[in-house]
């Protein structure tokens, strides 16, 4: 089960990003990495730009703190 906060699903509306598209980058992602507070962020290539999912695990699902359209990779991610 995934659980959008109020901040992401008005990240989502602003930049029309559907649902399953977040979802998607959660299951699949092209990058991805451990942040502080026990945070994932996740990152999918998306409409000629990359998605990215901050969300974290919890009760056997996942809450999603924000989703926002990037246009560059994450430096940090490998070649």
């Amino acid at each position: 089960m995934t659980i959008f906060t109020r901040h992401a699903k008005n990240r989502m509306r602003r930049d029309k990003i559907d649902q399953a598209d977040a979802e998607d980058c959660i299951r699949n992602p092209d990058f991805a990495r451990q942040q502080d507070a026990g945070k994932i962020e996740a990152w999918k290539s998306y409409q000629g730009g990359y998605l990215k999912v901050v969300y974290r695990e919890e009760g056997g699902g996942s809450i999603v703190i924000t989703v926002t359209l990037k246009k560059k990779r994450p430096t940090w991610a490998a070649n």
